[in-house]
């Protein structure tokens, strides 16, 4: 006996908004987007349809992904910078954290390379390769096509792009609380050298908050 598979709506409609997240389409449009295609379908369905017939006869009358985040850019041409520019920032604020774990663990990553026999030039191009491992990897996602959609998952427990931006303060003032105590075993006794160290190390990532928080309009634009 054959076995009929059973349309799963939510399912159907959980693969569709992954298709618009890769796209670049954020929470709030994709909600707009699926309120007009509900529309569609109870139309649909009251004119005699089924609903797996309903639902793919309204995706088709709406278009394709690519078709609408082409629609999208067209009414609004800003939106294509401002996500660069506070991906961009919010990107490199993430490389900063990363430096700042892996300085942490450093000396313990020597002592382990010091051990297994590992001196000198290949002790220090280990280091190197480990520093900037986040590089490559985000240019194998550009290539891949694939940065949007990492970056729809990475932003999903966060309702808008301000609320990212929110939690990145947060993060800054741990990572400089971290520093300060870095700071402060190894100069104690220089107040001075103490806040010019800490004030010079803060400048970047305050820098990279502040763009993170300028960048969504007051509307609260969705991270993704």
């Amino acid at each position: 006996m054959e076995t009929q598979n059973r349309f799963d709506l939510n399912q159907a409609l959980a693969g569709w908004r992954l298709e618009l997240a890769q796209q670049g389409f954020r929470a709030a449009e994709a909600n707009e987007l699926e309120s007009h295609l509900h529309d569609s379908m109870k139309d649909l369905q009251n004119r005699g349809l089924s609903e797996e017939e309903a639902h793919w006869i309204s995706r088709f009358r709406l278009g394709s992904a690519p078709d609408l985040a082409e629609q999208f850019a067209k009414a609004d041409p800003a939106r294509v910078w401002r996500d660069r520019i506070f991906w961009a920032a919010a990107m490199t604020l993430g490389w900063l954290v990363w430096m700042q774990i892996w300085g942490l663990g450093l000396n313990w990553l020597t002592a382990l390379l010091d051990g297994v026999g590992l001196h000198r030039t290949w002790n220090y191009l280990a280091r190197q390769i480990v520093t900037f491992l986040p590089l490559p990897i985000i240019a194998i996602l550009v290539a891949r096509g694939s940065l949007l959609k990492v970056c729809a998952a990475w932003t999903r427990p966060f309702r808008t792009q301000r609320d990212l931006a929110k939690v990145s303060v947060v993060l800054v003032a741990c990572m400089l609380g971290v520093h300060s105590l870095i700071l402060y075993q190894v100069r104690p006794f220089l107040p001075e050298g103490f806040l010019g160290s800490l004030l010079a190390y803060a400048v970047w990532p305050a820098t990279l908050v502040l763009v993170m928080l300028g960048i969504p309009p007051r509307g609260n634009q969705p991270a993704a």
